[in-house]
């Protein structure tokens, strides 16, 4: 009966932290530094660009459905000297990955 409790109190833990990292992910604003395809996977390197940054020049990976288009977004920031708003529900993996040209609030 002891065990029995024991593993349904694992159980819950266990569901509760993957319920709370689920719902952490937020909108990150960021710049790229570099971006391109090795072996299967492409990669992203972002920093954080806010005055305390979660992560400085941190790869992330694009979905593979997805990476064209993302390595076309980081592509265009780069050059553009933009940045991009990103979300990673499952670090590192890219789930939502926006060009936002925040210029004019800079004015």
């Amino acid at each position: 009966m002891k065990a029995k409790k024991t593993a349904v109190a694992i159980v819950f833990i266990v569901v509760c932290l993957i319920t709370i990292n689920a719902s952490a992910a937020e909108w990150i604003t960021c710049s790229v530094s570099m971006a391109g395809p090795s072996g299967e996977d492409t990669y992203i390197c972002l920093s954080d660009t806010a005055p305390s940054p979660a992560f400085t020049s941190k790869w992330f990976i694009a979905p593979a459905d997805r990476a064209k288009e993302m390595t076309a977004i980081a592509l265009t920031a780069m050059t553009n000297n933009m940045k991009v708003l990103i979300k990673a529900d499952a670090d590192p993996y890219l789930d939502a990955f926006y060009l936002y040209d925040d210029r004019d609030s800079q004015q």
